[in-house]
């Protein structure tokens, strides 16, 4: 599975992207070295959270409790983006 990042400003949320499967993956500030993975929480969404005035906010009120898996960093593909590059 590939999964790209892209770091965010927020006291919550390190970093957020989709898999390769379309699914939204999220890395929290709290559990760095985890990326959950979120059913039907797409790229429409992904561009919702990234507009929203607050990222944690928009997760908390929108997504929080549909993780469907939780995966290591080691067990992925991962490409982390820049600021420069997202």
């Amino acid at each position: 599975m590939r999964i790209t990042l892209n770091p965010v400003t927020s006291s919550m949320i390190d970093a957020v992207g989709l898999a390769d499967d379309g699914r939204l993956a999220v890395r929290f500030r709290s559990s760095p070295s985890s990326i959950y993975l979120y059913e039907g929480v797409g790229a429409k969404e992904l561009e919702e959270m990234l507009a929203a005035p607050s990222v944690g906010r928009w997760f908390v009120a929108n997504v929080r409790e549909g993780v469907s898996e939780s995966v290591h960093e080691t067990d992925v593909d991962l490409i982390e983006m820049t600021d420069e590059q997202g």
